[in-house]
């Protein structure tokens, strides 16, 4: 009796193309037809109990593997409109800096400084988080006391994961690229 390879029968062959092609579909090709993602941080640098500095940054991220998954969220924004930049995209920075403060990563760097005989302490607190594009805007109202603008947003919003954990959203990371290289690999030379 002649010995069967295991590669050559046709049960076993449908059985390892119909597990790639499961593979394929749970980790898809998502990285070339999302919106923007962007790391967002908000800092909040304080001198003596007294807030004397606040940034908002934000940074495009699209390999970034920290994060936890994207939720939308509401929130409302502000501006005066007497700022540097006009009154809506203040109002947007507002909100993304309301939104990291309430959900977003927290964390906080401290230190005393002796200079001069002259004491004090600094503190720096971080919130960070991811923000995909676009921030859809719901409404806008303009009729808020003191000339202030507000606005009512949709923000897709993922706060970055505590960081125990980034090892194995690394893993993860580099499994689900793998994946996408393989799908392009495969996509690229069979559907030509």
């Amino acid at each position: 009796m002649s010995e069967m390879k295991i590669n050559s029968h046709p049960v076993f062959r449908w059985i390892l193309l119909t597990g790639l092609f499961i593979a394929l579909s749970i980790f898809r090709l998502e990285t070339s037809f999302c919106d923007p993602i962007y790391y967002a941080r908000y800092q909040i640098q304080s001198e003596n109990g007294m807030i004397i500095r606040s940034v908002l940054e934000i940074i495009p991220a699209a390999d970034e593997f920290r994060m936890d998954e994207f939720q939308r969220i509401k929130v409302t924004g502000l501006a005066s409109g007497t700022g540097e930049i006009d009154a809506e995209s203040e109002a947007i920075h507002n909100a993304i800096s309301r939104l990291l403060v309430s959900s977003g990563l927290k964390s906080i760097n401290s230190r005393r400084y002796l200079f001069n005989s002259d004491s004090g302490d600094v503190a720096i607190l971080n919130y960070e988080g991811m923000v995909r594009l676009p921030i859809i805007v719901r409404n806008r109202n303009t009729s808020l006391k003191n000339d202030l603008y507000g606005i009512d947003a949709e923000i897709d919003f993922a706060p970055i994961a505590f960081p125990t954990r980034w090892s194995s959203l690394y893993i993860d990371h580099l499994l689900k690229k793998t994946t996408q290289k393989l799908h392009l690999f495969l996509s690229s030379a069979f559907l030509r």
